[in-house]
């Protein structure tokens, strides 16, 4: 039967071993670990190594930023100069007005701070006030390794709704402010150039376009707007956007700003015997006589009416 391995016996063991399993361990683990004792504690936070990457993340939801930034102040300096990204879990997105400034200040080599979460746009105004102060002072002196911020979680819908005046408003101030912030202005908070209506699909690195294999360097536009598969999310360079057929002729009816088409492994199956358009599932109709029609036909093909 195994029993857990104590700090006081992983004290005990070479040296060797002992950095062995600690490589092995994951960062909440070493935390842990190194609140058992002053020697862990000593050990573990001066290893550089184990805070390339820092993971703020937890269940609780009680931590306060004052919380947060004492444990970072607890990292030595030459710990703290290794940092180069820090990740910031769901549960802890509400502090980043709180810490962000603060963060800049203590990690000099700082270059990238991951708080992509659904509720990013709950951050515009909080965000925009906290680097009011910043934006008076030569910030890429300052901050010249800080090079990027992202906020939008692109797990659930590929393009977040940045709607209302005062939303897009708090969005393009934000952007500003991030545009000085990082030396080569790479963020995902920019209001899209094309419907002005939904954030831009910032991705990095750089999309390639899946016909040329090149880079798409234009992203100031969402997904909607840009040369993208509705369905797999693929995406084309101006010159390839005549590989997406076009789109379902009632979704596009609809709303003719949120549609581009499907590449040719997702393009539709269906087309109307009358307007000889294409038509998605949902807006597909049969007449009597057989004929597959889209739905704006009221029931009946051209040949029937």
């Amino acid at each position: 039967m195994f029993t857990p391995l104590l700090p006081s016996a992983l004290m005990c063991c070479p040296v060797e071993l002992r950095d062995a399993i600690l490589d092995q361990l994951p960062q909440s683990a070493l935390l842990h670990l190194s609140a058992t004792c002053r020697y862990f504690r000593q050990l573990i936070l001066s290893r550089r190594q184990y805070w390339q990457i820092i993971e703020l993340k937890t269940s609780r939801k009680d931590i306060q930023p004052a919380m947060l930034l004492h444990f970072l102040a607890a990292l030595p300096s030459n710990s703290r100069a290794a940092t180069t990204e820090i990740q910031i879990g769901q549960s802890l997105v509400r502090t980043l007005p709180d810490i962000l400034v603060p963060l800049l200040h203590a990690f000099p080599n700082l270059a990238t701070i991951d708080a992509r979460s659904p509720q990013c746009l709950d951050l515009l105004g909080p965000l925009t006030v906290s680097l009011n102060g910043l934006v008076k002072s030569n910030m890429q002196t300052r901050y010249p390794k800080f090079q990027r911020l992202l906020l939008v979680d692109k797990s659930e819908s590929r393009v977040m709704a940045c709607e209302g005046s005062k939303t897009q408003f708090l969005a393009r101030q934000l952007s500003s402010y991030l545009w000085a912030l990082t030396s080569q202005g790479q963020h995902d908070m920019y209001v899209c150039e094309g419907c002005n209506e939904h954030l831009a699909d910032i991705q990095y690195p750089s999309p390639r376009c899946a016909a040329c294999d090149e880079p798409i360097i234009e992203q100031s536009c969402c997904l909607y707007c840009s040369f993208a598969c509705e369905q797999c999310g693929d995406r084309f360079c101006g010159e390839c956007d005549g590989r997406l057929t076009d789109s379902c002729v009632v979704c596009h009816e609809a709303c003719p700003d949120a549609h581009q088409g499907f590449c040719t492994h997702c393009e539709l199956d269906h087309e109307c015997s009358s307007c000889h358009n294409k038509m998605c599932d949902a807006h597909t109709d049969t007449c009597m006589c057989g004929a597959i029609i889209c739905s704006n036909e009221d029931g009946r093909c051209s040949e029937c009416q």
